[in-house]
């Protein structure tokens, strides 16, 4: 009896919902709606900037908006062209990660142990992203640009260096895991450690400026010293 108990045409989605229809109205309205073209197009383009790029190619919003209305709004069918397309594929490199998918990564990266949620709960906030703190209903912005800024990029070297050196209260991780046990060369240094964390490979001229910062400017084969092996690793982490 809370509902309006009048019918009520919607002209622009073809529907005109019952008098007295109650919470049904709702239901149906809400029906309508997801099969909507503005509503395939609107999800396309969403799922393609999160995944792909912050200006995604029309084409493959316009592939996305048609395969999630030719398979009745099934997400899944939807993610899976997404994450097939060739789009997708050649998309490394193009997004920047949002606070939250940054420090979850490194910690994956990292193989890191946290004792103390409250300590990561206080890094997103000093990120930007607190958990449930946007109060708009359309959630954080997917666009690299609301991300970067001397204070957040300042923000997320501080949580490298402080992931890196486990100076976060209850976060760990072993640092020895990313090299060798023993003493090694700088460049097998710098070679173990990319290789462990980065899904990539570094430029040359990236190794050779981490090599020369291992070695202290005397080379690739300068050897690491076994008691300097977890120092020099965490530092390359950072």
């Amino acid at each position: 009896e809370l509902h309006d108990p009048s019918e009520k045409p919607i002209p622009f989605l073809g529907l005109t919902l019952p008098a007295n229809g109650g919470s049904a109205d709702g239901e149906e309205l809400l029906a309508a709606l997801a099969v909507h073209p503005n509503t395939a197009q609107h999800i396309a383009y969403k799922l393609a900037v999160t995944f792909v790029a912050d200006a995604p190619p029309p084409s493959l919003v316009a592939r996305l908006a048609q395969v999630y209305l030719a398979n009745d709004t099934d997400i899944r069918a939807t993610l899976a062209a997404l994450f097939h397309s060739d789009e997708f594929k050649e998309s490394a490199g193009q997004k920047f990660k949002l606070p939250l998918r940054f420090m979850v990564s490194a910690l994956r990266t990292l193989d890191a142990q946290c004792n103390n949620l409250e300590t990561l709960r206080t890094a997103l906030l000093g990120l930007g992203q607190p958990l449930f703190g946007w109060s708009a209903p359309n959630g954080y912005p997917q666009i690299g640009a609301a991300w970067v800024n001397s204070g957040g990029l300042l923000a997320r070297w501080n949580l490298a260096f402080a992931l890196a050196e486990t100076s976060l209260d209850g976060v760990s991780y072993d640092s020895t895991r990313l090299a060798a046990h023993k003493k090694t060369p700088a460049a097998d240094l710098v070679d173990n450690v990319s290789a462990a964390l980065l899904n990539g490979e570094l430029t040359a001229d990236q190794r050779a400026l981490l090599v020369d910062f291992v070695s202290g400017g005397k080379g690739a084969g300068q050897t690491v010293a076994k008691k300097q092996i977890a120092s020099k690793s965490a530092e390359l982490a950072a």
